[in-house]
């Protein structure tokens, strides 16, 4: 742990001083912070029980409401008129509400507080990101500090040993996260928006090697996660990123998919006698053949999910109340007492009743025809100059999420959760972007983020990118390898 705080303190002292300062002429910089931070994020915060993403989104939000110079000292809109912030926040205010009959309110309480900074993240990135050059830049902190968590990931993999044709393996890659399913929510999110991103940009644009070195590694790291639901995801969320971006950008992603699709084959043509491939073949065969490991749970996790809802129907158990609900009279499950009900709809079913499964399809729904209509203007508008991509990996990335919710629920991890909460933000956020775009081809400059702010030079964050994420990926790999040391081998 000594070589991850060492380069967090690295990067985080020198830093600090020129961020507040940067904060103030533009807004969309302190949210940059939490997503730089993802490759440390699941470091524990000495004497306090939270991770540390969740101090950096504390810190992001306080300085988002420092005063800005210039006519009026503050924001140009509120975020009140966003109606996927609102449907967000009704998924917490039902959270909150089923935390009332909480078995255990301690732990409710703890996931309803991330819950709130959460929603507090979304209305900071409504606020601080109202025009395309804002937006880009929070997307490409994302792609650049998901992109180091996923390369650290890559580095600590070990070989991994399959079972039951491909039903269970041991020694999958899990980076930093202490389940492999939770580095490939990571993965899945991370490629397709770093995938949505290089399309947004000119084909000369400084940016575009680094970010399409982020979708690489992020692709590479959830193979190596072996994460069925991760791969599921990452499949909707490409198809949904097809079906959103621009004709001539749809063009070009099917030439790159098609051309990464035929250099895997030629590689594993190539290394026919390759075990981790061999692996990666008979894991993803496994989801075909429905083959399953006796010491798989979920039908039972899935049933125990059901008999929770039924017996709390409106309200829930409240949030995290899962496994203890599921203690007694439980079997198997309550010795094993699983975390949540593999399922995002189960889980939210059971922790938070009719409501809070009610409040999520709203925000989906909401999420879904916000979406549709947004395409629709800027089809109208001539497509604009990157905002439609923009969009589209916003949207894709909560597919991505929400695919593999289908058959797992990887959001008690902070920050897997934050991400999510990212992707609601960025997609909330490219609603709001004005049909013309404003200086079309200009990437971060020509124009202020908020009326009176400066231009954010393309120079300042092609250096600035590797220069604070370097460490940062050497303190993940630095948490990732300890993490593995100290995993007990399991399936």
């Amino acid at each position: 742990m000594t070589g991850a705080v060492a380069a967090l303190a690295i990067v985080a002292v020198p830093a600090l001083p020129l961020v507040v300062v940067l904060s103030r002429r533009w807004p969309a910089v302190p949210i940059c912070l939490v997503p730089l931070a993802l490759p440390v994020g699941q470091l524990p915060v000495p004497h306090l029980p939270v991770q540390l993403i969740r101090v950096v989104t504390v810190a992001a939000l306080v300085l988002c409401c420092l005063p800005r110079p210039g006519p009026g000292g503050g924001h140009p809109r509120g975020p009140a008129d966003s109606g996927l912030l609102l449907a967000s926040g009704l998924v917490v205010l039902t959270a909150l509400a089923s935390t009332l009959t909480s078995p255990v309110p301690a732990a409710a309480f703890r996931l309803d507080l991330g819950y709130l900074l959460g929603l507090g993240l979304v209305a900071a990135i409504v606020v601080c990101c109202p025009d395309r050059r804002s937006l880009r830049l929070v997307m490409l902190s994302v792609c650049l500090g998901g992109g180091a968590a996923c390369a650290a990931a890559l580095l600590t993999a070990r070989p991994p040993e399959e079972h039951f044709g491909g039903s269970l393996v041991q020694n999958r890659a899990t980076g930093m996260f202490g389940q492999p399913n939770e580095l490939g929510s990571l993965t899945a999110v991370v490629g397709v928006l770093a995938v949505a991103t290089v399309l947004s940009l000119p084909r000369r644009h400084p940016l575009r090697p680094p970010v399409a070195a982020a979708a690489g590694c992020a692709y590479l790291a959830l193979a190596a996660s072996l994460s069925r639901g991760g791969w599921i995801g990452a499949v909707l969320g490409l198809l949904v990123l097809l079906a959103l971006v621009r004709p001539d950008r749809r063009r070009r992603l099917r030439a790159g998919l098609a051309i990464s699709a035929g250099g895997t084959l030629l590689v594993a043509a190539a290394l026919p006698d390759s075990r981790v491939l061999a692996v990666v073949r008979d894991r993803a065969g496994s989801l075909l053949s429905g083959q399953r490991n006796p010491y798989d749970d979920r039908p039972a996790i899935w049933r125990e999910a059901l008999r929770q809802w039924s017996a709390r129907p409106l309200l829930g158990g409240g949030p995290g109340s899962y496994p203890t609900l599921a203690a007694p009279g439980a079997g198997q499950l309550g010795l094993s007492r699983p975390d949540h009900a593999h399922s995002l709809f189960l889980t939210v079913g059971a922790e938070q009743g009719v409501l809070g499964l009610a409040a999520l399809l709203l925000a989906v729904a909401v999420g879904v025809t916000g979406t549709a209509r947004a395409v629709r203007r800027w089809q109208h508008a001539g497509g604009g100059a990157g905002e439609r991509e923009l969009l589209a990996g916003a949207a894709a990335g909560l597919c991505a999420m929400l695919g593999q919710g289908l058959v797992d629920f990887t959001l008690r991890n902070p920050v897997v959760e934050t991400v999510t909460w990212l992707l609601v933000g960025l997609l909330a956020a490219a609603y709001r972007l004005p049909t013309g775009g404003g200086a079309a081809g200009r990437d971060f400059g020509g124009g202020g983020l908020v009326p009176a702010s400066p231009p954010v030079p393309a120079a300042a964050v092609v250096a600035a990118g590797p220069v604070l994420v370097t460490p940062l990926a050497v303190a993940s790999a630095a948490n990732a390898g300890l993490a593995v040391r100290a995993r007990p081998g399991r399936p």
